[in-house]
């Protein structure tokens, strides 16, 4: 996939070839960038990148690990095409990143980023968030990602090779004026940032558990007001069963400097001010200000993502522990799931046949049975539960039913199948002795009939109360 470039191109790989940055070792006035970057907008990725004839390469990275990647599956080649902010809040629902590699197969559903800009306008790479959920910024978190972007610009502007500039490009479009910046952003300026565009709640309080500060996003997870927090007790905020445990704890570390718990990113539960109890992680800070400790608390609402981590996790277990089999395969019959059932049925341990075709257990008169199931869910046509013979590891022949549905992604598409198979060998034995039973009672219903009727010689039956129930022929 060949994605647009931007124009003057061959001016703007010269441009980035005198800064002399890729391929350099990391640093941290980058990573201080990125880092800053991923907090403000409460993304798990933030990245650092130049783009040169063929690839994207990572100067600075959070939350990702590969140092490059191939330019023709490179998100930020969109980004390097204007000059703003670019902020893709569901990439499979953007008609040019729905089918880029990252959105489809990578995991990526959420992108912002901002181009690196020259004086000249000439894009040299991007800053960008990224996160595995569609989301959005706010205002403010635009806004930072914005001069975070020309922070990077005024570090990369330090290491330019001094010579002739490259020629302008004829009247670019929407350049936004890059003010000199002189030296970098004031640790105060940065501070400030930071706090009031972080996505998470950031609380500070004395060491009487009083509210001294809460940021911006503070209402958003706990539904307060600022002025409904300043000066009341942090137990507001928790539970009743957990005010004294903070009570007891404070007062521990306040005498002895034993903390009862992890400072890093511990979860507890909060409270709504709805009364509705919040799953938060925290990480926890201390300094000091004239003379006294200050505790700052960093609050990430986690109540969805623990919501559907349980719901998984309930339906993991379900399947895990089911007595039918349940198996999961891609659509080239590769097995990609296989239960504690499954092992029953069939006899084989997971670790035997994970990534295995599923034809190791059908019968040779039954191989192309599967194919031909796998091509009707290519066609999206739906499979009617079936019964059929599977071989399990030593060899027997058993019956099962199956049911058999389609594995679609977050988009729609299908990209396998799950088979719900149960053994009903005990019961077609059963069905098979019924049968059995059955023909041999018409057999001697037949030959009684024959004995009955051919014989020369009357014959009569006759109930409790003396009527005749049968006569033969030659009654």
């Amino acid at each position: 996939m060949q994605l647009p470039r931007p124009e003057h191109e061959i001016s703007r790989l010269e441009v980035l070839g005198r800064y002399q940055v890729v391929g350099t070792p990391p640093e941290e006035s980058f990573d201080n960038v990125t880092r800053l970057a991923a907090y403000i907008c409460g993304t798990p990725i933030a990245l650092i990148s130049f783009i040169d004839q063929e690839r994207q390469w990572f100067k600075s990275r959070v939350g990702w690990d590969v140092d490059e990647i191939p330019r023709n599956v490179c998100l930020c080649a969109y980004t390097i095409r204007q000059s703003g902010v670019l902020v893709v809040s569901d990439t499979l629902a953007d008609n040019q990143m729905k089918t880029n590699p990252l959105a489809t197969h990578g995991g990526v559903r959420f992108y912002a980023g901002v181009p690196l800009l020259t004086e000249d306008g000439y894009a040299l790479g991007t800053l960008c968030v990224m996160d595995s959920v569609p989301r959005d910024l706010t205002e403010d978190q635009t806004e930072a990602l914005r001069r975070l972007a020309q922070q990077v610009m005024v570090i990369l502007e330090s290491r330019r090779i001094p010579g002739q500039k490259a020629a302008p490009q004829a009247e670019p479009a929407n350049i936004p004026e890059l003010k000199p910046a002189g030296p970098a952003l004031r640790e105060p300026e940065v501070c400030k940032t930071v706090v009031e565009t972080a996505a998470d709640a950031i609380i500070a309080i004395d060491e009487q558990s009083t509210i001294l500060f809460v940021n911006h996003a503070t209402k958003r997870i706990f539904g307060y007001r600022e002025d409904e927090l300043l000066g009341q007790q942090l137990t507001m905020l928790m539970p009743d069963y957990l005010r004294n445990m903070h009570e007891q704890a404070i007062q521990r570390y306040m005498e002895t400097g034993e903390k009862h718990l992890s400072w890093q990113q511990v979860e507890l539960p909060g409270l709504h001010k709805s009364g509705k109890e919040i799953c938060l992680q925290i990480s926890f800070g201390e300094s000091v200000a004239d003379g006294k400790r200050i505790f700052t608390g960093t609050c990430r609402d986690v109540t969805e993502r623990k919501r559907t981590e349980d719901e998984r996790f309930r339906l993991a277990a379900i399947v895990e522990y089911s007595e039918d089999a349940v198996i999961g395969k891609n659509l080239d019959g590769i097995i990609t799931n296989w239960n504690k059932g499954a092992e029953r049925i069939y006899g084989y341990g997971a670790e035997e046949v994970l990534g295995k075709h599923i034809s190791i257990l059908a019968p040779p008169e039954r191989a192309e049975e599967m194919p031909q199931i796998l091509q009707k869910l290519r066609l999206g046509e739906r499979i009617k539960p079936l019964e059929t013979v599977r071989l399990t590891k030593d060899g027997r022949l058993i019956h099962v039913s199956l049911t058999v549905s389609s594995i679609r992604d977050s988009t729609g598409k299908i990209i396998g199948a799950s088979l719900v198979g149960r053994d009903i060998t005990d019961q077609k034995r059963a069905e098979e002795k019924l049968r059995a039973h059955e023909k041999a009672l018409r057999s001697s219903e037949e030959r009684y009939r024959s004995l009955f009727e051919g014989v020369v010689h009357g014959i009569y039956r006759l109930g409790l109360d003396g009527r005749f129930l049968e006569v033969n022929p030659a009654w």
